[in-house]
């Protein structure tokens, strides 16, 4: 079927959904192309399943919406839930505050048909602001999903990896061909209140296993609305915590990378090493520096927000311990021989 399934993970979304389904019954897509909402309430305490069919009906319903539950918390749980439902070949992941352009869904369409080989592509985005932003939002607006992902149209670098999952537009085949494979995320996301992160990362880079490439398009464009506490100096710490957390396991799937290209030689007790090491002589090389910044942690400084990105690492390095090479030994069996070509077919 010619189409895209358009997937909004949701958990206490009804403030929210108002402005993000008005950008989407704003599409404006030809009449062959099909289109289907899917939201999915992962977990919510409000009304949101209701208050998103009733906003739809009053916008007029454009376009087909179902609504389903996903009872496990966890945004990882929510797409793949989405990811299960959907009928069309492509499937957009539009975050409940992603408040899409008019052509959006048309042009990533006609993209992913252009090239077999994307198995995920993601566009650019401009901020929209509850209030005034604070005075260091420009400096780290990267790690909110705002910008641009690439320095121009075409393939995503090796050197960076992964695409926000907000805007990203998904080969169903792709998936499809995951879970044939055995494949099951490592990294639940976003947990209700809870900020967790990585679980893009991780999706884009089994994709890379198969033999797919990230494909970024800066005319797939999007406006990322954030509200005031998402913009305080103590939040954006937290989020820099988190994605120091969902970088360990992120390394692995790196690890896997360069030795199934050949590139990486060595074992994967040296590679946990040196690693830990890594990141133990940056949190502790200075202990008066980890000091004053964990005491009095100065707003809008960023060494305060990356040592707490590395402290994150190293707390889960910690849990992870000895378990580091069943994480490696499991992503490595689970993509041995797994080819972009027989999915293709």
């Amino acid at each position: 079927m010619k189409g895209v399934s358009v997937v909004i993970c949701c958990h206490n979304s009804s403030s929210r959904l108002p402005e993000t389904l008005r950008h989407l019954s704003r599409q404006r897509t030809d009449n062959a192309l099909g289109v289907e909402m899917i939201i999915i309430d992962n977990n919510s305490s409000d009304d949101t399943a209701l208050e998103s069919a009733r906003i739809w009906d009053t916008l007029g319903s454009p376009y087909a919406l179902s609504v389903f539950s996903e009872p496990r918390p966890g945004l990882s749980f929510a797409r793949q839930k989405g990811f299960q439902e959907a009928r069309y070949p492509y499937i957009l992941l539009c975050d409940d505050d992603n408040w899409l352009e008019e052509n959006y869904l048309q042009r990533a369409y006609a993209i992913m048909e252009e090239n077999p080989f994307i198995g995920a592509l993601g566009g650019s985005s401009t901020p929209a602001f509850q209030g005034d932003p604070p005075a260091w939002y420009d400096k780290v607006k990267a790690s909110y999903a705002v910008g641009q992902q690439g320095t121009q149209s075409g393939r995503v670098p090796e050197s960076r990896g992964y695409l926000w999952g907000a805007g990203m537009v998904l080969r169903k085949a792709a998936l499809e061909a995951l879970t044939q494979i055995g494949f099951q995320t490592i990294l639940t996301d976003r947990k209700g209140k809870s900020i967790t992160s990585g679980g893009d990362g991780e999706l884009c880079a089994a994709l890379r296993l198969m033999g797919f490439i990230l494909y970024y398009d800066e005319d797939l464009k999007f406006q990322h609305y954030m509200t005031r506490e998402r913009l305080t100096w103590p939040y954006y710490l937290k989020l820099l915590k988190s994605f120091g957390q969902a970088r360990v396991y992120l390394g692995f799937y790196d690890y896997v990378i360069l030795k199934q290209k050949g590139q990486e030689t060595g074992a994967p007790k040296e590679y946990w090493r040196k690693t830990r090491a890594n990141h133990t002589k940056i949190v502790f090389g200075s202990i008066r520096k980890l000091v004053r910044h964990l005491v009095r942690p100065i707003e809008g400084r960023t060494a305060s927000a990356d040592l707490q990105l590395r402290i994150g690492a190293l707390l889960e390095m910690m849990k992870v311990g000895g378990a580091y090479k069943q994480y490696i030994d499991q992503i490595d069996r689970t993509f041995s021989g797994s080819a972009v070509n027989s999915v293709k077919k």
